[in-house]
Parts: structure tokens; C-alpha cells; sequence
């Protein structure tokens, strides 16, 4: 995943403050 589209996430994750799960997901998506 580009550095562009992985800050992308993390200003959403940040933002947002999803899940736990939806967190956990996220980072395996991005593992």
C-alpha cells in the first residue's frame, strides 16, 4: 500500500475513532 493511501487511513482511523474490530481489521488489511 503507497505511503499516500496508508496516512489516507490513518487520518480516517483518527478522525473517526471506529471499532476496536473495525482498528484490528484495518491494520490487517494494512499488514
Amino acid at each position: 500500500m503507497s505511503m499516500y493511501g496508508y496516512e489516507i487511513v490513518q487520518t480516517l482511523i483518527v478522525d473517526i475513532e471506529p471499532d476496536v474490530n473495525v482498528k484490528r481489521a484495518m491494520n490487517e488489511i494494512n499488514a
